[in-house]
């Protein structure tokens, strides 16, 4: 049996702390918006940005991909990530809704460049057999 490759280990431990750091905040988030909004609709509207900017952003990221390193790929999701949370942070200490909607955009952005960096990265280094 062949084991894992250290690279592939490595992305693999990276993507669960991140997931686990998100998923204790993403517990919050639809509170966060609410707080944003007048009514549900509103809350659903801006949660939905995410959705629609990581589908949107899906085939060109997957065109970059076939042109640009996976690494590369994955490093361009991951750089944009600090600014999610400064996003997040102006939202919360200003009270501008504009920001939320940043930060959700932002977050379909990279998690478009980070999944599909990822999933190229592993499918490229995996052992073929």
């Amino acid at each position: 049996m062949h084991s894992i490759p250290k690279d592939i280990r490595l992305l693999s431990w990276a993507t669960a702390i991140r997931w686990i750091g998100w998923g204790v905040f993403e517990a919050f988030i639809p509170v966060f918006l609410f707080a944003f909004a007048n009514s549900y609709a509103e809350t659903g509207l801006l949660s939905s940005i995410y959705n629609v900017v990581f589908l949107f952003m899906l085939p060109f990221v997957g065109l970059l991909a076939d042109r640009v390193a996976a690494k590369s790929i994955i490093l361009i999701g991951l750089i944009i990530y600090p600014f999610i949370g400064l996003s997040y942070f102006l939202a919360g200490a200003t009270g501008i809704v504009l920001f939320v909607v940043i930060a959700r955009a932002l977050n379909g952005v990279s998690y478009a460049f980070y999944g599909i960096g990822s999933a190229t990265y592993i499918m490229c280094h995996s052992p073929k057999n």
